[in-house]
């Protein structure tokens, strides 16, 4: 958010990765930053969790549970974090004046993207179960992509 001095016009590519969205409290002025110190024809990547998959509690082969309405972006908690719906991001590059030329809806590339890391759950599972994570009859949360990649370009 503090790109003030970063010249106008500096850069090719603007890359946002997993993660970033959920801090910004203004994606508009975001992406107009981004905008602001990409050069014309400059591309911005957007990468990150899906917007689908924030309502819900995610836990790997039980019945997806709704844990907030999917309008309900924040902020969250004592540090305040944010759940940015599909319009929200869509909305912020076009109100930027980035073209969107692409997205891609992506699905987790195997059944690890569903074990809690932070826990030792891991590591009593076998391979093979943890694939069946990947499988939306045994993990109904599977059905949705996890992963979402916007490519926008400045004009």
């Amino acid at each position: 958010m503090e790109l003030a001095n970063i010249h106008s016009n500096e850069y090719d590519l603007v890359f946002t990765s997993n993660g970033v969205h959920v801090w910004i409290n203004n994606l508009t002025a975001m992406y107009g930053q981004i905008q602001r110190v990409l050069k014309p024809g400059g591309t911005c990547l957007m990468y990150d969790i899906h917007p689908f998959m924030r309502p819900f509690g995610v836990q790997a082969g039980e019945a997806a549970t709704v844990v907030k309405p999917y309008d309900l972006t924040g902020p969250f908690g004592e540090v305040p974090t944010y759940k940015w719906r599909m319009q929200d991001i869509m909305n912020a590059m076009i109100t930027s004046n980035l073209r969107v030329q692409r997205i891609e809806e992506m699905y987790a590339q195997d059944g690890w993207f569903w074990v809690d890391d932070s826990t030792d759950e891991g590591a009593q599972l076998t391979d093979e179960e943890v694939q069946r994570n990947c499988d939306w009859h045994q993990n109904p949360m599977a059905a949705l992509p996890q992963w979402l990649s916007v490519r926008a370009v400045k004009g």
